[in-house]
């Protein structure tokens, strides 16, 4: 009876797909987990639960050919999870489906980097389904009828394994961050679609949540800082010297390969050693999520993130006033080099709103090209307005390789292959600094991560937004702040929007969620990803973190950044 071949061919290549997911490399160095018995057999479980489904209802339909199509196609779907999760934390959800998937305009450099280094388990993946669907062919070949009585035997135990599976997360060791990681991909996205049709309703508890946020709850708009940005704008433009702004967005910089104090550290990355002395040093900065368009978010508009999608690739654009709108109104020409094509994260259409210069050049998609390419634009750079240039790397992205003619090899083990991207990226920071210097021009510069990414990913917190994905360096320097100092506070990447108008004395109005680090005071630190959060810089219970998720996505879902 062919829902029996069915269903034990799932069960066949579902073994196989987490066998090859827990039990080999991560992309980043190491195992996946470090305890796979936490994780595997409760996979199988609630698998085995869409499995009986799926059979369940091809006992009914009698379909054998489009339920060995069926069987191919949700295969396909699970070992592309998978792969999400090997090399992004992610799972494969609608926003990366439209931003990644749908998006055909992509960045095939970085594309092929990623395919490349992670080919071998690309091609276990595909052999995996191609079997599965071989051994439901030669099941179905060798099976026959069925007893009517046998028949209904089998309805009864695809109906017991149905509901035993997909009631799992209640029964077999219940862990809420775990079901995040395990959830079938079937349940994953239905879960998805509910939230992308449901009314989205304003939380019980919405005006503590704002609170706890740091908003004005009694506010429509409780993040909308309002100043008289008319007096504001005037009096800065009759500043005789206004500073250029310059921010170096470096990819995948863990924070614990960038602490400073550390003399090791400082021999893998001689240029931000040397920057270190004239700037202020945070050890303890966290992205607001991740991937990169993530941090990019946090940076540019000072916000959190949305905890179910990329906020900034989503076709719904937000009503908000960026970072560089604000200082194109204050006079500054705005410009970014990316060494990744912006269309990989649709953001071709927040650069044209926000920079006056948008450079992505296939040539220059390496640090070192790009930093070279930036350094010659510098001596070419307008002269009668101040500068804020955005620089954002590209090599020390997964899978950490190397372009052939940067004089390093590359290792086999990504550890090591990290810290020579890490020492290659250096060295373009340090052309960076070398050409901003020699413009003569009075700088305020930012060196920070975009997001990290955990080495070894931490069992419960899989998938999640432990320190692991989120801690990253920062460094600001600027002439009124302190030269060669640490502040040991966690800050987030949030903060540095409003920094840098503290910094300016430009006082308009915003909504950016965090303030300023002018400020010597300590805030909770938020981190919105995957259904999920993290915060620090607070003892609040999973109820308050829960409540301030929700109240934050139905701040982004009602657009209620500014009116």
């Amino acid at each position: 009876m062919y829902p029996i071949c069915l269903f034990l061919s799932f069960l066949f290549g579902r073994a196989l797909l987490l066998c090859s997911l827990y039990f080999f490399d991560s992309p980043y160095g190491g195992s996946f987990v470090e305890n796979w018995t936490r994780f595997l057999p409760h996979s199988i479980v609630a698998d085995i639960g869409v499995f009986a489904v799926a059979s369940l209802f091809f006992s009914v339909v009698r379909a054998p050919k489009i339920a060995g199509c069926f069987l191919a196609f949700y295969m396909f779907l699970m070992g592309a999870d998978d792969e999400c999760m090997r090399w992004m934390g992610s799972r494969l959800s609608f926003s990366f489906v439209s931003v990644y998937v749908l998006n055909l305009n992509t960045d095939f450099s970085l594309v092929g980097k990623i395919f490349i280094g992670g080919i071998w388990h690309f091609c276990i993946t595909i052999a995996i389904i191609a079997s599965s669907v071989a051994v439901y062919i030669c099941l179905l070949r060798k099976g026959g009828s069925k007893p009517v009585r046998q028949k209904i035997i089998l309805l009864i135990v695809f109906a017991m394994l149905a509901v035993a599976g997909l009631s799992s997360k209640y029964w077999f060791a219940p862990s809420k961050m775990r079901w995040q990681r395990i959830q079938p991909i079937a349940g994953h996205w239905i879960t998805e679609f509910q939230y992308a049709f449901s009314e989205k309703e304003k939380p019980n508890d919405y005006e503590l949540a704002v609170e706890f946020l740091g908003g004005n709850p009694s506010e429509k708009y409780p993040f909308w800082h309002k100043a008289d940005d008319s007096a504001a704008y005037l009096a800065f433009s009759k500043r005789p010297q206004k500073p250029d702004i310059i921010i170096l967005n470096i990819e995948t910089f863990r924070g614990s390969y960038a602490d400073i104090r550390d003399s090791a550290t400082c021999g893998n990355l001689p240029n931000l050693c040397l920057f270190s002395k004239n700037s202020l040093f945070f050890p303890e900065a966290h992205s607001v999520g991740y991937p990169s368009i993530e941090g990019l978010a946090g940076i540019q508009m000072g916000i959190y993130s949305h905890s179910k999608k990329a906020i900034l690739s989503s076709r719904k654009l937000l009503n908000t006033i960026s970072l560089p709108e604000i200082l194109k109104n204050a006079g500054y020409y705005n410009v970014v080099f990316t060494a990744s094509e912006p269309s990989f994260d649709n953001l071709w259409p927040h650069f044209r709103d926000w920079f006056d210069h948008a450079e992505y050049n296939p040539e220059n998609n390496e640090d070192v090209p790009l930093a070279n390419r930036i350094a010659q634009w510098l001596k070419e750079a307008p002269k009668d307005k101040p500068l804020y240039l955005n620089y954002m790397s590209t090599t020390s992205h997964a899978p950490f390789t190397l372009p052939k003619n940067s004089g390093y090899a590359n290792p086999e083990n990504p550890s090591e292959r990290y810290k020579l991207a890490l020492r290659y990226a250096d060295s373009a920071i340090g052309i960076l600094l070398k050409a901003i210097d020699s413009t003569g021009r009075n700088s305020i510069v930012v060196i920070v991560g975009d997001h990290a990414y955990p080495e070894n990913s931490n069992d419960d917190a899989l998938g999640s937004v432990h320190k692991g994905y989120t801690h990253i360096p920062l460094w600001i320097s600027a002439s009124n702040l302190p030269k060669d100092s640490v502040d040991l506070r966690i800050v987030s990447q949030a903060a540095i929007a409003p920094t840098l108008l503290d910094i300016l004395g430009l006082n308009v109005s915003n909504h950016f969620v965090c303030r300023s680090l002018l400020k010597n005071a300590s805030y909770p630190v938020f981190t919105f990803r995957n259904d999920n959060y993290f915060i620090y810089n607070s003892n609040a219970s999973d109820a308050k973190a829960q409540s301030a998720m929700k109240a934050w996505n139905y701040i982004l879902e009602k657009n209620l950044l500014r009116p």
